[in-house]
């Protein structure tokens, strides 16, 4: 019998492991590390107000939360993101799209990535169905 892996799908990623958690959970990092690397940019190069630095350190502070898996910082850095679109293109036009989206399906994977997460901690371990009556909780060392 043999297995096939899946595809990983970047955009939609199956979460059915705890594994599977963690790459949409560090996509969400990246993001958050992203957008508060283009804001200081910006604010340094005098391109936007100085309190885009307050959106810095939002974002700062979510994406250490979601590195640690919360999932109130993973759903509240896609909320801001997308309030602050919304605000921004309402201003200045829509501009970036295909970027903002991109971001955005990032910033739900890692929201749906904690919650996985969470899920799986909540799970009780799986049962040992081999028979083998020693576990590796049994052993000692």
């Amino acid at each position: 019998m043999s297995q096939v892996k899946a595809k990983y799908r970047w955009y939609w990623p199956e979460l059915k492991t705890i594994e599977d958690t963690k790459a949409p959970i560090l996509g969400g990092v990246i993001a958050c590390s992203l957008i508060v690397t283009v804001t200081l940019l910006l604010v340094a190069f005098k391109v936007t107000e100085p309190g885009a630095i307050f959106d810095a350190f939002l974002f700062t502070a979510l994406g250490v939360g979601t590195f640690f898996k919360s999932r109130f910082a993973a759903v509240s850095a896609s909320a801001l993101f997308v309030l602050e679109k919304i605000y921004l293109w309402s201003v200045a036009g829509v501009q970036g799209f295909p970027l903002a989206v991109a971001l955005l399906v990032v910033f739900i994977s890692a929201a749906r990535g904690t919650y996985a997460y969470h899920r799986f901690m909540k799970a009780p371990p799986p049962t040992d169905l081999s028979g083998d009556q020693d576990s590796q909780f049994d052993r000692v060392a």
